[in-house]
């Protein structure tokens, strides 16, 4: 006989888990990271090395890429369309800044720093 998940004990214990959601994401709080909404603008690229770490745009903009998002932009061409988005993140108390790059063509977004 299949099982009933419809009885009083099943609604019961969804009863239970919300509020220990709630108090999990209240214990959780202070630990999160607070970003900053975005601000970000189109360019085009002129060049990415072999590895997919450096990416430099027809603006002079160069980005470094994040370890593990270089797999993705080894793959990038050059004049390709791309979204640059400027990102802030609070990290320990302090402001840390860092860039999402959307190519627009293959819709992969990478992280990045800016080198220059």
């Amino acid at each position: 006989m299949p099982e009933d998940y419809t009885g009083a004990a099943c609604r019961s214990t969804r009863w239970l888990a919300a509020p220990m959601i709630i108090l999990a994401l209240r214990c959780l709080a202070p630990y999160a990271h607070s970003v900053d909404a975005a601000q970000c603008s189109e360019d085009s690229i002129k060049s990415v090395t072999s590895d997919g770490e450096i990416i430099v745009m027809l603006s002079g903009a160069i980005f470094e890429v994040m370890a593990g998002d270089t797999i993705d932009s080894a793959l990038w061409l050059p004049i390709s369309d791309v979204m640059i988005c400027e990102r802030a993140m609070t990290l320990r108390g302090k402001r840390v800044p860092y860039y999402e790059l959307i190519n627009l063509d293959d819709k992969e977004k990478v992280g990045a720093t800016r080198l220059k």
